[in-house]
């Protein structure tokens, strides 16, 4: 009993000094109040994740990733197509802004930067409601089901 304890806490140990990390996709409540669609809710965590990451390394909020990139991030949870309709949810609500590569005419994945203001401002508007958010998880697979799906 007592080597297997000693085993646990060693691997437990190895884990948490490892440099290597899952990804991690986070659903937020109030984001999902403001989109009411699951993908695009995840895509703000996901682009503020990054931006701040491109703030703190690279000076610059346009976060460049290719479309089977974030794919890949979302774990595969949405469908490419479910997630360029998302993009573009995001793109009417004022949420993100897209532009191809300035720098490159020939590259042509998109480049995405978070607009806080218009972010912080919806926010405030919802925490304005006085009735909660009445959009679940069951609502949407069944009136979306071929969300989860490749």
């Amino acid at each position: 009993m007592c080597n297997y304890l000693n085993l646990s806490l060693m691997n437990m140990s190895s884990i948490a000094k490892s440099d290597k990390f899952s990804i991690l996709v986070i659903l937020r409540r109030e984001y999902l109040d403001i989109t009411n669609n699951f993908c695009a809710a995840k895509l703000i965590e996901y682009f503020r994740h990054w931006t701040k990451w491109k703030l703190k390394n690279h000076r610059t909020p346009w976060v460049y990733q290719p479309l089977k990139k974030i794919y890949a991030d979302l774990m595969g949870e949405h469908s490419l197509h479910v997630i360029r309709s998302a993009i573009a949810l995001l793109e009417e609500m004022g949420i993100i802004d897209k532009q191809k590569n300035p720098g490159n005419k020939q590259d042509r994945t998109w480049q995405y930067k978070l607009n806080f203001e218009v972010l912080n401002h919806l926010l405030e508007l919802g925490r304005g409601k006085t009735e909660p958010s009445t959009f679940n998880a069951e609502q949407y697979h069944r009136s979306n089901p071929k969300a989860s799906k490749k």
